[in-house]
C-alpha cells in the first residue's frame, strides 16, 4: 500500500487502515508510558544520587524539547489568533459575528460528541485550518481548539466554511492518533529518558557504546511496535473529507477544498521552488483545462451541472492536477493532493 493507491480505496477500507494505525499508536503509547513509569519508580527508589539527578535532568531535557518543538506549535498558533468572541468584524470577511456563531452552533449540533472546542481566528491571509485536541492539556483552551484563518472567511462561502470546520471536527473527535493527542510527549520521553542511565556506565567509551546501542534499540523498537506507515496522515485527511461531505454535501466539500487550494497558490518564484522540496515522491502530473468543465459559471467553483464534466476531466487524465503552484495539489508528507481527495470522495459517494 502506498499513498498513490489510497484514492481508489473504499471508505470502509480507509477506516480499517485508520483503526490499524490507531491500535499501533495506542500500543506504542502504552509501551512508552511503561518505560516512563519504570524511570519514575527508579527515581524514587534508587539510592544512587547520580542516577536520580540524571533521570531528572533527562526528564527536563525531554519536556523542554517537547515544549519548544511540539507544544510550541499550538502556542504559536494561539499567539497569532484571538478567540471568536474577541474577533473584530473585519476579521470575518463578509460575515458577522452572529453569522459565525450560528454556523458554529450548527456544526456542533451535527458533530459534537464529548468535548466542545474553542474557536480561534488566526491572523493569516491565506486559507488555513487546524484542530488541537490534547487530552493531557484540555483544561487549557488553546489545546482544545479549532483554528480558522481570516483568509477562510474572505474566500469561502458560509456552506464551505461549514464543511471546513466539520473537517476539523472530524480530526478533533476521532481522526487523530493517540500519541498525536499528547503532541508526542510519550515519544520524547521514550527517546530521552533511557540516556539517564549513562551515569551507571564507567568510562567514556562505554557511555558512547551505551548511547549508540540505545539509539539503535529505540529505533528498532519504535518500528516494531508503532510501524508508522507513509500514508497514515493521508488516511486521516481522506476520512475527515468524507465526514464533512456526509454532513454537508459532496459538492460543497469539493468546492471548499478547491477554494482553499486556490487561496494557497504561490506567486513568488522562491516559494514555488520550495513546493518541490515538500512533495512526497514527485510524479509527472497532467494539468487539466478548467475551460472544459467550468463553463456554466466561470467562477472557479463547480456547479452541479458542471460536475460530470469535471470528474470526466480528472479520470480521463493520468495523474491529473487541478491547480498549479500550490502545495495542496501535490502529495506532501502530511496531506494528499487536492485531486486525489476529490477522486476519493467521488468514488465513494458515487457508490
Amino acid at each position: 500500500m502506498t499513498i498513490h493507491d489510497l484514492p481508489k480505496l473504499s471508505k470502509n477500507d480507509m477506516e480499517a487502515l485508520f483503526q490499524q494505525s490507531k491500535r499501533r499508536s495506542l500500543y506504542f503509547l502504552i509501551f512508552s508510558f511503561t518505560i516512563i513509569a519504570f524511570c519514575i519508580w527508579q527515581y524514587f527508589n534508587t539510592t544512587n544520587k547520580s542516577l536520580q539527578t540524571s533521570l531528572f535532568v533527562f526528564f527536563c531535557i525531554a519536556m523542554g524539547i517537547w515544549f519548544f518543538i511540539s507544544a510550541g506549535q499550538v502556542i504559536l498558533l494561539r499567539l497569532m489568533s484571538v478567540p471568536l468572541e474577541n474577533a473584530k468584524e473585519q476579521d470575518l470577511g463578509d460575515f458577522s459575528l452572529i453569522d459565525v456563531r450560528k454556523l458554529l452552533d450548527k456544526v456542533f449540533a451535527k458533530s459534537l460528541i464529548n468535548e466542545k472546542p474553542q474557536l480561534y481566528i488566526v491572523n493569516m491571509d491565506k486559507a488555513f485550518a487546524a484542530a488541537a485536541d490534547i487530552h493531557l492539556l484540555n483544561f487549557i483552551k488553546p489545546f482544545n481548539a479549532i483554528y480558522i484563518s481570516k483568509g477562510c472567511f474572505r474566500n469561502l462561502t458560509l456552506d464551505e466554511l461549514e464543511a471546513m470546520i466539520l473537517h476539523e471536527m472530524a480530526h478533533f473527535n476521532k481522526y487523530m492518533y493517540h500519541e498525536a493527542k499528547t503532541i508526542g510527549i510519550g515519544l520524547n520521553l521514550f527517546l530521552f529518558l533511557p540516556f539517564a542511565f549513562t551515569v551507571l556506565m564507567p568510562g567514556t567509551l562505554l557511555k558512547i557504546v551505551f548511547v549508540v546501542g540505545v539509539l539503535i534499540f529505540s529505533s528498532k523498537l519504535f518500528s516494531l511496535i508503532r510501524q508508522t506507515k507513509e500514508y497514515e496522515s493521508h488516511v486521516n485527511e481522506y476520512l475527515c473529507d468524507f465526514y464533512a461531505a456526509e454532513k454537508t454535501s459532496l459538492l460543497v466539500t469539493i468546492n471548499m477544498l478547491i477554494a482553499v487550494a486556490k487561496d494557497n497558490i504561490e506567486t513568488e518564484e522562491e516559494n514555488k521552488k520550495k513546493i518541490l522540496e515538500k512533495i512526497f515522491k514527485p510524479v509527472k502530473r497532467t494539468l487539466v483545462d478548467w475551460k472544459t468543465f467550468d463553463t456554466l459559471n466561470e467562477n472557479g467553483r463547480i456547479e452541479p451541472e458542471e460536475f460530470d464534466g469535471f470528474i470526466h476531466a480528472l479520470v480521463s487524465n493520468e495523474n491529473p492536477q487541478l491547480i498549479k503552484d500550490t502545495l495542496l495539489d501535490h502529495n506532501s508528507n502530511s496531506h494528499p493532493s487536492l485531486t486525489n481527495r476529490i477522486l476519493f470522495l467521488n468514488n465513494n459517494f458515487s457508490k
